[in-house]
């Protein structure tokens, strides 16, 4: 059984590797799992092309 979830994260702001670091948290699977970015997700950051 596998389980989908969705995670919704805001202003991410080009943080990409804190971004990498809470996916790595909640272990997330991109086969099963949907990130939802809402707000801003460049600009303010270090890496926002990465982003």
């Amino acid at each position: 059984m596998s389980v989908e979830r969705n995670f919704i994260i805001g202003d991410i702001q080009g943080c990409y590797e804190g971004l990498q670091r809470l996916l790595d948290k909640v272990s997330f699977n991109p086969e099963q799992d949907t990130l939802h970015g809402v707000g801003d997700l460049v600009a303010r950051g270090e890496d926002s092309l990465s982003t």
